[in-house]
């Protein structure tokens, strides 16, 4: 008689867990999409040890920097989002093997699903 269990399905794609160690030397990078509710978060979560940082910056340099780094149909909160966290990313201010992102959900479950994993 064969066994009956079925095996679990791995997935494909096993995301990185942000640890209790890597609280105490990570910044947690937060886009400016609700520049009020994300700040009190901010503040809020320094609290309870982590180094969150609200991103500030704005313009049309962060749409360009959106276009060039995801596919051009991509709903637009979420080309700015990622504009702006790349645009961070890559302005040398922020050692990249010490950083997190948090990436919100932008208008309901739009496109943004499809582009969360930035190599």
């Amino acid at each position: 008689m064969q066994n009956s269990k079925t095996p679990e399905a791995t997935p494909a794609y096993s995301y990185p867990q942000f640890t209790e160690e890597m609280r105490k030397t990570y910044k947690i990078l937060v886009p400016n999409m609700l520049p009020v509710q994300l700040g009190l978060i901010c503040r809020l979560m320094k609290n309870y040890g982590y180094d969150m940082e609200l991103l500030h910056t704005e313009g049309p340099n962060i749409a360009e920097q959106g276009l060039r780094n995801v596919h051009n149909d991509t709903c637009y909160p979420a080309l700015l989002v990622i504009g702006q966290l790349m645009d961070a990313i890559e302005s040398g201010k922020y050692d990249i093997h010490k950083i997190a992102l948090i990436l919100p959900q932008t208008v309901l479950k739009l496109l943004l699903v499809d582009y969360l994993v930035i190599p």
